[in-house]
């Protein structure tokens, strides 16, 4: 089976969303720590890798944007939302995805692994970005 670009967030948002339960592990020491698993598992996706370390390099100023948009308290977004918002940030902000393409995935992996709100919520959240 072919690795997209769809299965490499979809897999950013679970590693995201399982560090947020093991707080005193940064992504960077999970990712050295599993590395050998990961590439076995995930038949070396290496868009993953590159998702998974440029939000490590760029998490400030990602949870900054999500911050400034978001019309709840940073500390009230879920973790599930959370990690989805940070893959689709990064994307749009650093590897310059277009907004659209980042977007429909972003509210697409909500409601797979959420909800419909979720959903909305994603999407109204990143649809400020360019306004």
């Amino acid at each position: 089976m072919a690795l997209t670009r769809r299965t490499s967030r979809e897999k950013a948002v679970q590693v995201l969303y399982s560090l947020e339960f093991n707080k005193q592990e940064s992504l960077a020491s999970y990712l050295k720590q599993y590395q050998e698993e990961i590439y076995k598992n995930l038949s070396k996706d290496e868009y993953l890798i590159k998702i998974l370390m440029g939000i490590e390099q760029n998490i400030d100023e990602l949870d900054e944007v999500i911050q400034d948009l978001s019309d709840i308290p940073f500390l009230d977004i879920s973790i599930l939302k959370l990690s989805i918002l940070r893959v689709a940030l990064y994307e749009i902000k650093i590897e310059k995805i277009p907004d659209a393409v980042v977007v429909n995935e972003a509210v697409e992996i909500a409601k797979m692994f959420g909800s419909l709100r979720d959903g909305h919520f994603i999407n109204a959240l990143l649809r400020q970005i360019n306004q």
